[in-house]
C-alpha cells in the first residue's frame, strides 16, 4: 500500500541478486506510478508495466521468474504485459540475496504486507486463491498459506501482521 504522499518515483519493492553485486541483479520498483524492473548483466535494462499502482490502495503483486527470466507479473491477479516484449532476461543468481523494501538503496514509501517466496511458479488459479481466498480467522485477509491446499507450502513467508 503507498503512502498518500509517495512521489511518483517510489523506490524499491524487491531486489533479487548477489551479495555486493553491481551488476546481474534484479530489482522491482515505483516508476512513475508503475512497477518497473531493472535486470542487469553489466549493463541495464529497464522495463515496466502499463498498469498504474494507486496511493493508498492495497495492491497485490506476484512476479513470476525462472533461473533466467521474469516470466510474468501479476498485479490484483492479473497477468501484465511485460514492455519491450519478451522476457525480462539475466544471468542465473548462483547464491541471491532478497531484500524487501529497498531496490539499489531506494527505499518503498507505504506498507508492505504478506511477502512469500515459492520455489514453484504459481499458476493464475493459484493467485487468485492467494488473493482472494480469506482466512479462517477473519476476512479481507491473505489466505494461510500454510494450510491452503491449493498452493505449495513457501519456502519463506513473512506475514508482517494481518
Amino acid at each position: 500500500k503507498r503512502d498518500t504522499n509517495a512521489p511518483a518515483n517510489d523506490g524499491g519493492i524487491l531486489s533479487i541478486a548477489p551479495t555486493g553485486a553491481t551488476s546481474n541483479f534484479i530489482d522491482l520498483a515505483i516508476w512513475q506510478d508503475q512497477i518497473q524492473g531493472v535486470t542487469a548483466n553489466g549493463g541495464g535494462s529497464n522495463k515496466r508495466v502499463a498498469t498504474t499502482i494507486s496511493k493508498n490502495v492495497w495492491v497485490h503483486i506476484t512476479v513470476i521468474k525462472n533461473s533466467s527470466a521474469i516470466t510474468n507479473i501479476y498485479i490484483n491477479g492479473v497477468n501484465q504485459t511485460l514492455t519491450s516484449g519478451g522476457n525480462w532476461s539475466y544471468s542465473a543468481i548462483n547464491t541471491p540475496r532478497h531484500q524487501i523494501g529497498t531496490s539499489a538503496g531506494y527505499y518503498y514509501t507505504g506498507l508492505i504486507d504478506e511477502v512469500a517466496i515459492f520455489d514453484t511458479a504459481l499458476n493464475a488459479g493459484q493467485i487468485y486463491n492467494d488473493i482472494y481466498q480469506p482466512t479462517s480467522t477473519g476476512t479481507n485477509q491473505t489466505a494461510d498459506l500454510d494450510t491452503n491446499p491449493n498452493l505449495p507450502t513457501p519456502i519463506a513467508w513473512y506475514r508482517m501482521g494481518d
